[in-house]
């Protein structure tokens, strides 16, 4: 049964409901069937369906396509092989989120027409709202992490605190720069997201916005603040 949660709702009429199965799962019925069962959101199964190996006697979690999937995938179907490491990238960061028709799309896109990976990936339907990752930023102009500040003085602009993202969903930052006319520090909002996203390695993504680079660095999926942030400034 596909999406038996769709098809078998919990709280549904009690014949097409999931607590209307628990006989049938009991064994109770004659008869010798195997059934197997797929859902996309367990938080929706039965309670008493789940670590009740009586009823339902094996759990399987596939999770997102491992890194020898996606290897031997894109050696066959991948026009472009340069891209493969770009792929892999983004794999990391969507974590298991990326699943096997994730994968299939962004080659089909990428090999159609003949752009890179990460640009597919800003206009598919791939947006996983509910994956978020922890990471450490930093704010770069003309690519030193300083700027002017007063009295002639250098001061270090760094996002230190973790901030909550998804990649593919915008997000606003604040930072405090300095002012040359003012002569004073002013506080700048930006939206970062997918328009401006220019670089996926490993565990850090780039943006680009306002003559100004940020660098997140992902950080172990352990630490759990919400997006948080804070501007540090420290004198050279």
């Amino acid at each position: 049964m596909d999406e038996f949660e769709k098809l078998f709702e919990d709280n549904g009429e009690y014949a097409k409901s999931q607590s209307g199965l628990l006989t049938l799962f009991d064994g109770l019925v004659q008869g010798n069937k195997l059934f197997i069962l797929t859902t996309n959101e367990t938080g929706q199964i039965n309670e008493n369906l789940q670590n009740r190996p009586g009823r339902v006697y094996y759990h399987i979690k596939f999770c997102g396509a491992g890194d020898d999937v996606i290897e031997q995938y894109c050696k066959e179907n991948l026009t472009n092989q340069n891209w493969t490491d770009q792929i892999k990238s983004i794999k990391t960061i969507l974590n298991d989120s990326f699943s096997f028709d994730v994968l299939k799309a962004i080659i089909e896109e990428s090999n159609r027409y003949k752009e890179e990976p990460l640009e597919c990936v800003k206009i598919l339907n791939i947006t996983p709202e509910t994956v978020y990752g922890t990471y450490i930023g930093k704010v770069y102009k003309n690519g030193k992490s300083f700027v002017d500040g007063p009295n002639g003085q250098k001061e270090e602009v760094v996002i230190e605190d973790e901030y909550r993202l998804n990649i593919l969903s915008e997000f606003e930052v604040s930072i405090l720069m300095w002012d040359r006319k003012e002569e004073d520090w002013n506080w700048k909002e930006l939206n970062l997201g997918p328009h401006c996203l220019k670089s996926i390695s490993n565990n850090t993504i780039t943006y680009e916005a306002s003559g100004l680079t940020f660098i997140f660095t992902r950080m172990d999926d352990h630490i759990n603040h919400w997006s948080s942030y804070q501007t540090k400034f420290e004198k050279k």
